[in-house]
């Protein structure tokens, strides 16, 4: 369903779609060798494939080295590669190549220096000569297309429309928070801004770490990242192994990974993973570098990084860091700790099975996940807090009442609550009510009176919306007559009352213009929040400017991801489609609304306005 909201976003960048010039189709591996270690096996460090435009120079990190290649045309079944390679610091060893080769030819780049001993053997194959990068965004440099904004550390950018011109305030605010904590506590920053690219889809042309879903590139402070619905791939991470490569060098994939997520909750989740592992396996995986950026391996090296520069020096970490590489750190962990890596890593092993949060910890984690909308993430926390009982689970139950709310689970929601008042006015919770109403166990009436008489203007709202929704007009206008103490300014009082009007007869555009204008200002305040769409729509609609509604609303449907919400707003888009005689749109809209996880009385009304359409004499 979320697919037609997409169109807009869809048609904007499809409308830069075009064949870009000829361009060859290369795969690159690199393969990292040390000659001081003996029956290792070599360590594949990256394996990617590139489309670069014949004229056109494209860069790629690989870890060891930055390759730059300009392909050009020597005859009908030859091209030239200049192929440059920048190394990292502190040796910056750099070298070119002119490369000539056909289509299907394996080129071997003789081996290059890395670190220590450890030399990096690169195969380069061209694939073929005649595809076309299809561009589906406009250039960077179109202002009229990239919105641009700077903060202390990165300079952003992203296209109008996508889901990160809404949402990058909350996104910013996360990566320099982060951002700031390796500067604090360990110097790790750049007097340079970072450039942060952010596509709403994976693109021809730009080199984008499939499984990771970004890529860095040091040599520029330039970070791609892919961001969207289907694929979020924004973390704070990027940065942190872009300066690690910047400023450190290069070093091993699991130092880099591991101490990038130092400030994750990998503690936390190791919990769950020790006893998976026993020594020997860990070490083992420890050069596997696609094992070490999944998912598995990040939280694992995420909390064995920590681990050991948390109970040691941090200068042995840094040590073992910048004087070792993807296979000889086993021997330098045992110079610079004095012990052998697999004890070590059964120490670290022992120690997360047993690990303890520290206070604070879950509760922590639980609020950064709800920040970020992964509201999983935040129930498992808050459940634990819950489980561990005490003043924190007395002070968190409501926090996990909502985010269980906000997942649909609305008969464990109210459980949650327990017996007696968790807080409220005179015995009352409005959040509680409106759980009651959307697991079924309420209804309308019942779950809001108590709130309603102790004077609770959402909760008198609340009653008169589902007044009005079942007719009756003199319930919901002594319902309304009773919000008091400046609520009666806000913009979805202006909405209730001007239903209120528009069912009497009378009219209510000034009102209604009123409560598009506070809801689309607050809305330039606070971009991410679907709440003021959702109020514009609604305003926009009953004044009969159905364009400017269904904007609106789809916006609200586009940011939403909360199924009790994304109910409320189906049902207004089904509303609107009525009122704009698109009788079968509406349908699909109302349906909708009993798919997914909405609440009861959505559905109820949903039901309703299936069985008969949805009508208001619009003045």
């Amino acid at each position: 369903m979320r697919l037609f909201l997409l169109l807009a976003v869809t048609a904007f960048t499809m409308s830069f779609a075009q064949a870009g010039p000829q361009a060859l189709r290369i795969d690159i591996k690199g393969v990292v060798s040390d000659s001081s270690i003996i029956g290792r096996p070599d360590v594949d460090v990256f394996q990617g494939q590139l489309l670069i435009p014949l004229g056109e120079p494209v860069e790629v990190f690989t870890g060891p080295y930055t390759i730059q290649m300009n392909a050009s045309k020597v005859s009908a079944d030859t091209c030239a590669l200049k192929t440059s390679f920048f190394g990292l610091g502190p040796k910056f060893h750099n070298l070119e190549y002119n490369i000539k080769l056909a289509v299907g030819d394996d080129i071997f780049v003789p081996p290059l220096p890395v670190k220590n001993d450890a030399t990096v053997k690169y195969f380069i194959k061209v694939v073929d000569d005649t595809s076309k990068i299809i561009s589906t965004e406009p250039p960077l440099g179109d202002t009229t297309a990239w919105g641009i904004s700077e903060s202390v550390h990165y300079k952003t950018h992203w296209l109008k429309g996508s889901l990160a011109d809404y949402m990058w305030n909350v996104k910013m605010a996360y990566l320099e928070r982060i951002y700031d904590g390796f500067r604090k506590t360990f110097s790790i920053s750049s007097f340079y801004k970072i450039d942060y690219v952010n596509h709403p889809e994976p693109i021809q042309g730009i080199y984008i770490d499939s499984q990771l879903n970004y890529a860095i590139q040091p040599r520029k402070m330039w970070i791609d990242v892919v961001y969207g619905h289907k694929v979020d791939g924004v973390t704070p991470r990027a940065a942190t192994e872009l300066l690690l490569y910047k400023l450190w060098g290069y070093g091993p994939r699991w130092m880099v990974t591991g101490f990038s997520g130092y400030y994750f909750d990998n503690f936390l989740q190791m919990r769950k993973l020790a006893a998976s592992f026993s020594p020997q396996a860990l070490d083992s995986l420890l050069t596997d570098e696609a094992w070490v950026d999944s998912d598995t391996g990040q939280v694992v090296t995420g909390a064995l990084a920590r681990w050991l520069a948390e109970s040691d020096l941090f200068l042995k970490f840094m040590e073992l860091y910048q004087n070792s590489g993807a296979l000889d750190f086993r021997l330098k962990f045992a110079e610079i700790y004095g012990r052998d890596i697999r004890g070590a890593l059964a120490e670290f092993l022992n120690w997360a099975r047993t690990y303890e949060p520290n206070p604070g910890e879950l509760q922590y984690f639980a609020t950064i996940y709800i920040d970020l909308g992964n509201y999983e993430m935040a129930r498992e926390y808050l459940e634990e807090i819950e489980k561990n009982g005490g003043d924190e689970a007395a002070k968190s139950r409501v926090v996990l009442a909502r985010c269980l709310f906000w997942l649909g689970d609305y008969e464990v929601a109210s459980r949650s609550f327990g017996p007696g008042n968790i807080f409220g006015v005179e015995g009352c919770n409005i959040l509680k009510s409106t759980i009651n109403v959307a697991a079924g166990s309420k209804s309308s009436v019942s779950a809001y009176s108590m709130c309603a008489e102790s004077g609770q203007s959402d909760a008198l709202l609340s009653l008169a919306s589902f007044w009005l929704d079942s007719g009756a007009t003199h319930a919901a206008d002594s319902t309304l007559s009773k919000i008091k103490g400046g609520a009666e300014n806000t913009p979805e009082y202006f909405i209730e009352t001007a239903r209120l009007k528009i069912m009497e007869g009378e009219r209510a555009d000034s009102m209604l213009a009123m409560a598009a204008a506070i809801a689309l200002n607050r809305a330039q305040v606070v971009p991410h929040d679907p709440a003021n769409y959702l109020v514009a729509g609604q305003a926009f609609s009953l004044m009969g400017n159905f364009n400017r509604a269904r904007e609106n609303l789809e916006t609200s449907f586009f940011l939403e991801n909360r199924p009790y919400f994304l109910g409320h707003i189906l049902l207004e888009l089904g509303k609107l489609a009525d009122l704009k005689g698109e009788r079968d749109s509406a349908c699909g809209y109302y349906n909708e609304v009993l798919t997914i996880g909405s609440g009861a009385y959505q559905k109820s009304l949903a039901k309703r306005y299936l069985e008969k359409k949805y009508d208001i004499k619009l003045q």
